[in-house]
């Protein structure tokens, strides 16, 4: 299977977990790529399953080849360091960080940064691009900008001397796990299937449960509870 890096260090992690106690015969070899190159390597034949995200604005095309099974509403917050003047808001208007200098991230979180901005009625000053969420972290620490970062990153990794806050308005991505409908008439695929959603279940680090009748999907692949 391949999966985005927060999504390995979390949804996969304990899914391996998982499929390993209740199906000790099954193995998991695991890839790392974001998506779009993800969902290219389900096409090519190089994994079985991606765990994947988009946001709102920017849904992925060519769905109806796909088995889509939602994982996670991950809501997107902004990172501070502690001693910053917005840091003892509970939540913070974008609009009020358009002077701020930025570190951005994936070539996706970038263009959903971007146009959450554009949406905020300003053009963000983008010093540092990094993949590297502890990179981003530490940037921030050091006083040198400020980042949006998923919750899912910040449920395993966070900078003592770093703050999380609610943006205004509402950030989010969607988590799910992709599949070619070939592959569901092979046991470990559901099983691993299955495995992911019911520890994405246990996650919800800030957002709420999957959408449900999210449109562009083809079907989702029932999975018993």
């Amino acid at each position: 299977m391949c999966a985005f890096p927060s999504a390995s260090a979390t949804i996969v992690a304990g899914a391996v977990a998982h499929l390993g106690a209740t199906n000790p015969d099954v193995r998991v070899r695991l890839f790392e790529a974001e998506p779009p190159g993800s969902l290219d390597m389900l096409v090519a034949g190089e994994c079985d399953i991606t765990v994947g995200f988009n946001y709102p604005e920017m849904p992925e095309s060519n769905l109806d080849r796909f088995t889509v099974v939602p994982l996670l509403d991950d809501e997107v917050r902004v990172v501070l360091p502690v001693g910053h003047p917005l840091a003892g808001k509970r939540a913070i208007e974008l609009s009020q960080l358009a002077n701020e200098t930025w570190i951005a991230g994936c070539p996706r979180c970038r263009a959903h940064f971007m146009w959450a901005c554009a949406t905020a009625g300003f053009e963000p000053d983008i010093a540092f691009t990094t993949d590297d969420n502890l990179v981003v972290q530490s940037l921030v620490v050091a006083g040198v900008g400020v980042a949006s970062m998923p919750g899912l990153v910040l449920s395993f990794m966070r900078h003592p001397q770093l703050v999380d806050r609610l943006l205004r308005p509402e950030s989010q991505r969607s988590i799910a796990a992709y599949t070619l409908p070939e592959y569901e008439a092979i046991p470990a695929t559901v099983l691993m299937l299955e495995a992911l959603r019911r520890v994405s279940a246990t996650l919800r680090p800030h957002g709420p449960a999957p959408r449900q009748g999210v449109p562009s999907i083809r079907r989702s692949l029932a999975i018993p509870n």
